[in-house]
């Protein structure tokens, strides 16, 4: 383990990284303190294709199609909650924000 000033290291910088492929480790300091450590970065692993195989099942139900009401929640389309329902943070924070607008205002030709 080797330290360097912060000068050093910017004038050494490829041998640095020379020595750290190599193994060793370097240490950048500001002065006297210490900042930062060089450390060689080990390669990613392969991924191996299906390593989830078979702890996943999918059912008939998936093939089903969705009740309207889930598939208007996909679709984008608000579903308005049941009168008896209160609201939640979002419809109320929206409504807010749709009261405060502005109307537009129309071209005259």
């Amino acid at each position: 383990m080797s330290t360097y000033t912060v000068h050093e290291a910017k004038t050494k910088l490829s041998k640095l990284l020379a020595a750290v492929e190599a193994g060793d480790e370097v240490i950048i300091a500001r002065g006297s303190t210490p900042v930062a450590r060089l450390v060689r970065m080990e390669p990613k692993a392969r991924r191996v294709f299906g390593a989830y195989r078979g702890l996943a099942t999918v059912t008939e139900e998936f093939f089903e199609p969705l009740p309207d009401d889930e598939y208007a929640e996909w679709e984008g389309a608000h579903v308005a909650p049941p009168p008896s329902a209160p609201l939640s943070i979002g419809d109320k924070a929206a409504r807010a924000v749709n009261s405060r607008r502005k109307p537009k205002r129309t071209q005259i030709p």
